[in-house]
């Protein structure tokens, strides 16, 4: 284990030593702003685990302004727009109901809310006084169509309001000053305000292995279990009086680990022990065959491809196998956020899926979640294709 000076200082402890577990890099489009490679690394005081990069919270700031994945009601989760993310919404609306037994006139903020559809399923239920916080112009404002108040912008931006409710669900593993976004939503809650907080859970990463590393993205930059996440709260003076875990179904065949915490205001200390989970998902990542196999195949068969999946497991094979040495023509997404107006991966256009009507070669999707979703996509296209799946 190799340990270093961090250049990103411990977000929940503010040590600046840690190891490195392992340095993770992407290959990806021109416009992209988000780092391109980052070591995954342990704090060598806390043992918290996250990425550690020279970039800043202005430039994360910038990129879900700008480059939200979220705004999608085709692709982007949050909006409850498939039976996964419904599923997943619904569940965290059960809790709040039902366990917490949160009163229907409690003033509500989800930060970080997407296209709301985590208030729009509160709002069903019966509660009154709900408002969405997301720097994204389009979710804003797609909330707003529901008949939901939302504000334009990050959890930093908020000021002279305060609730008795506030909710970050898949959030605080996007920030990048932690300290700062904790001390941030402390303000917002009222004098008996609480905080619920939902992660990604880095402890069942190997329980809930996908694809080769497929929990270190550009946007995942912090890696949680419940003590971190305890322990993020304290930092603060937050107290954890609930906790618990999940399983998201997030495609047909895909579950996704997550752990939430309930906080008020008492403090309390804990430590974390994910270094051990994360090594041993990160062993099982890099002994993965099966990928690399067909990559290899694909090189010798040496037919024109197109690869379908603009995204972080792209630019993770991109840059970590050989797929960059096959002879790739373009790439494919049905995302319209990534496609058209001169975008390119490598040089390459990124083109929408009805170029494939043309297309005469192989069509490799590069989907951690969904390809088989996507493979009925090109047959219905062009049903003469050959399909590999990354998967």
């Amino acid at each position: 284990m190799i340990n270093k000076k961090l250049l990103r200082r411990c977000p929940i402890c503010g040590a600046a030593e840690g190891s490195i577990l392992y340095t993770q890099k992407f290959t990806v489009p021109d416009d992209f702003i988000l780092p391109k490679e980052y070591d995954v690394v342990v704090c060598g005081n806390c043992g918290f685990s996250f990425a550690d990069t020279l970039s800043n919270q202005e430039t994360y700031n910038k990129f879900y302004e700008l480059q939200s994945k979220y705004e999608s009601k085709v692709t982007g989760s949050g909006g409850g727009y498939s039976d996964y993310d419904l599923k997943r919404l619904n569940d965290t609306a059960d809790y709040i109901e039902h366990d917490l037994q949160l009163d229907k006139n409690a003033s509500i903020a989800d930060i970080g809310c997407a296209n709301g559809g985590l208030l729009k399923n509160l709002k069903n239920r019966g509660y009154k006084n709900l408002t969405g916080i997301d720097p994204s112009v389009i979710c804003v404002q797609n909330v707003r169509e529901q008949g939901i108040e939302c504000i334009k912008g990050s959890i930093f931006d908020i000021q002279n309001k305060t609730f008795d409710f506030c909710i970050l669900s898949h959030v605080m593993e996007h920030i990048y000053n932690l300290q700062d976004a904790i001390f941030a939503v402390k303000k917002l809650l009222s004098a008996s305000g609480q905080l619920y907080i939902e992660v990604p859970n880095s402890s069942l990463y190997t329980d809930f292995y996908v694809v080769p590393f497929y929990y270190f993205d550009s946007e995942h930059i912090n890696h949680f279990d419940n003590i971190s996440l305890t322990n993020l709260g304290a930092s603060a003076g937050l107290h954890a009086v609930h906790y618990g875990y999940k399983s998201i179904p997030v495609s047909n065949n895909v579950l996704y680990p997550a752990v939430f915490v309930v906080f008020d205001k008492i403090s309390v200390t804990g430590t974390n022990y994910a270094e051990l989970s994360l090594r041993n998902y990160i062993n099982r990542s890099s002994q993965d065959s099966n990928i690399h196999s067909k990559i290899s195949e694909l090189i010798a068969d040496r037919k024109e491809i197109c690869i379908w999946g603009v995204g972080n497991y792209t630019f993770r094979l991109l840059a970590t196998t050989d797929l960059a040495k096959c002879d790739i023509r373009y790439f494919v997404d049905s995302d319209s956020k990534k496609t058209g107006n001169g975008k390119t991966l490598m040089s390459k256009k990124i083109v929408s899926p009805q170029a494939l009507k043309d297309f005469k070669g192989t069509v490799v999707i590069s989907s951690a979640l969904y390809a088989r979703d996507i493979e009925k996509q090109v047959n219905a296209i062009n049903p003469e294709l050959k399909t590999v799946l990354l998967a």
